[in-house]
């Protein structure tokens, strides 16, 4: 590396640090900008007093980058901490770079040596920009939570924050503020909102919206004035768009539309989204149909691909507006009380607290569904069942089942020999989702519906001697109860279409449905699991339905909603672009085998067993579409 070359990274550290660095107002230490965002002229708009920074913390114009590095009292080589009063997240990285003494290394150190200059510089200057580009965010989100005037008005001034978002988001106009103290941010949303929920309560109040839009094609675009105004309201619950004029405007007709086909109807006045229901939130830059480019947030939902989009004033409040989404919408298993369910009851259990034992007195909420007594409503009279309430009481054997469990009543939950057996059981299926039951008639006929996930049986065939027991028990126990007649075979073939009526005569005792494709369900078994072998369940009968999984169903969804969404799509070819998209071949396929699944309990009384890979997407539909 020649010494022109050491001049060039010199200068490129140098470059970089200067875009952080303004200093032609005459202040040494200069303000610091991002992508025009000064914090001293923001701090200075609203009123707040610049925080004290250390000068160490910064680089002064004109001081070169690299000394400053290799200082004994920079930030980055010296021991002390960031002052507490700094309002910054992050501090400085705080690993120190070693000075170079060019003079004193050869010619091969001198290379190696250069370019780690190159490197350090270079990230020296990366760490800074992100350091002082969290900074601004702060600064910003600090500013928008200071009070505000006790009246509404129409600010006009050279706001940076407006004239950023503005400048960065190609608005060819000055935006208004309009500033609202927080009673008249709750008259707002009294009048356009009305009463929230029990326990909704609003994190994130945001005015002047410079855009708002959905997936179905309409959209709002700040014209310039102040007669109009979209604000974004969020809780714990939801994120609202409101628009606050009073004025009862008509949607305008379509061009191509005759005014007297059109109907009435006046324009999108609201649009909201709840918290539960978003796939995902991201922060995207995106065209308006007025071909301006717009920086804002696109809200995922998980019904049609259904999206809500807006630009704020400021990137501040949309980080803002992010990060709140992101903590309620999707808290984590870590952090499940952001949930609308424990936040709404928040204030409810702190005032309960005793002050003197720390004890919460608010009395639990009543269930809304107890599985005991349901169960024996379902049993009757029948005594071939038995209620496990303590074998997944901590759901210690399956923690994706539900705590009270049902088995035969030849096997004691009581009994030693039981625990183990389960135990067992558990170990060979997938996710330890044992055979489970889901219905039974009360009729005392022995009809009964069980869900499980696959076993364990590899390409070396394994048994479980713990599972063949328990479902040859099940078995057992359904035909040792009588069992009522066949219904006629002219009632079994109006309602099957077909002129054996689907069978009248079933020779198993377990009719075990795989609701997988049987290819899928053989690929398995080199993952290690795989389908019972019949052999091995003796008076058992398997049948595959080639439901696709999880990922094959939503595709399909997906491309359906696209298809009915569109605007552009054909209404000629329409039936056959929704036959191509595949959702009603999986729909009949689901629908076909939940019909065998209840035809099979309803006419032949028999114990049915459901299961796919795991026993969750597709065992559960067809499960609740049988009972159904």
């Amino acid at each position: 590396m020649s010494c022109d070359e050491v001049s060039d990274v010199l200068e490129e550290a140098q470059a970089l640090m200067d875009d952080l660095v303004v200093g032609n107002s005459g202040d040494d230490d200069g303000d610091v900008v991002i992508d025009g965002f000064s914090i001293d002229d923001v701090m200075d708009d609203v009123g707040l007093e610049p925080p004290a920074i250390d000068a160490r913390s910064k680089v002064k114009e004109g001081e070169d980058p690299l000394s400053a590095i290799n200082s004994n009292d920079h930030p980055l080589t010296s021991t002390a901490t960031t002052p507490e009063n700094l309002p910054l997240v992050d501090t400085p990285p705080t690993s120190a770079p070693t000075p170079i003494n060019l003079a004193s290394i050869n010619s091969a150190q001198l290379n190696a040596g250069l370019a780690d200059v190159k490197a350090r510089a270079t990230g020296f200057a990366s760490s800074m920009a992100n350091f002082a580009q969290k900074a601004a965010a702060n600064v910003a989100a600090a500013a928008a939570a200071q009070p505000v005037a006790s009246n509404m008005s129409l600010s006009n001034s050279n706001s940076n924050i407006a004239a950023t978002a503005a400048a960065n988001n190609q608005v060819p106009f000055q935006t208004p503020v309009i500033e609202l103290d927080n009673e008249q941010k709750t008259a707002l949303i009294q009048k356009h909102l009305g009463n929230l929920l029990p326990g909704e309560r609003v994190i994130m109040f945001l005015t002047n919206l410079l855009h708002v839009s959905d997936s179905s094609g309409w959209e709002y675009n700040y014209n310039g004035t102040a007669e109009e105004m979209w604000c974004c309201c969020m809780t714990y619950y939801r994120v609202v768009l409101f628009h606050t004029s009073d004025k009862q405007q008509q949607e305008p007709v379509p061009p191509g539309w005759d005014v007297d086909c059109w109907p009435a109807r006046p324009t999108v006045r609201q649009l909201q989204m709840p918290l539960a229901s978003m796939e995902r939130v991201e922060k995207s830059v995106y065209t308006t149909s007025q071909n301006t480019t717009l920086m804002g947030l696109i809200m995922h939902g998980k019904d049609n691909g259904r999206q809500l989009r807006f630009t704020t004033t400021s990137y501040g409040d949309t980080l803002r507006v992010h990060e709140s989404i992101q903590t309620y919408a999707f808290p984590g298993r870590r952090n499940l009380g952001y949930l609308f369910a424990f936040e709404s009851k928040r204030e409810d259990v702190v005032k309960s607290v005793d002050p003197e034992t720390k004890q919460i007195t608010l009395p639990p909420t009543a269930k809304r569904f107890d599985p005991i007594p349901e169960f024996r409503r379902q049993f009757g009279a029948s005594s071939i069942w038995n209620i496990y309430e303590k074998t997944n009481e901590k759901y210690q054997l399956c923690s994706s089942y539900p705590s009270v469990l049902i088995g035969p009543a030849s096997l004691p939950e009581v009994a030693p020999e039981t625990q183990r057996l389960l135990r067992q059981m558990a170990n060979f299926r997938s996710e330890g989702r044992i055979p489970a039951l889901t219905w039974s008639s009360s009729r005392g006929d022995g009809a009964s519906l069980w869900r499980a996930s696959q076993p364990k049986v590899g390409l070396q065939g394994n048994r479980n001697s713990s599972d063949e027991f328990w479902l040859r028990h099940i078995a057992e126990a359904s035909a040792a109860v009588p069992k009522p007649a066949l219904p006629s075979k002219e009632w079994i073939q109006k309602v099957t279409g077909q002129p054996d009526g689907m069978g009248l005569t079933l020779s198993c005792s377990l009719k075990i449905m795989d609701l997988r494709p049987r290819s899928s369900a053989m690929a398995n078994r080199t993952s290690g699991y795989g389908y019972e072998n019949t052999t091995n369940y003796p008076g058992s009968t398997l049948t595959f339905y080639n439901i696709t999984n999880i990922h094959g169903v939503r595709d399909a969804y997906q491309k359906m909603s696209t298809l009915c969404m569109s605007p552009s799509t054909s209404d000629v070819n329409f039936s056959a672009l929704i036959e191509d998209t595949k959702w009603l071949h999986h729909i009949r396929l689901i629908w076909n085998a939940s019909w065998e699944a209840a035809y099979t309990l309803h006419v032949h009384r028999v114990p049915v067993l459901l299961h796919c890979s795991h026993g969750w997407d597709r065992t559960s539909q067809v499960a609740a579409l049988a009972q159904l």
